[in-house]
């Protein structure tokens, strides 16, 4: 149970890091898009 609980913890730690990239990327792709005024 604990190794099950452990797996649960690394599979949602995972895809929250892989969330966050996605959002740095989308937003610094955005920056790059926007033209400066």
């Amino acid at each position: 149970m604990a190794v099950d609980n452990l797996n649960s913890k690394i599979e949602k730690f995972t895809v929250e890091k892989v969330l966050k990239i996605i959002n740095f990327n989308h937003a610094r792709n955005l920056d790059i898009n926007t033209p400066v005024n």
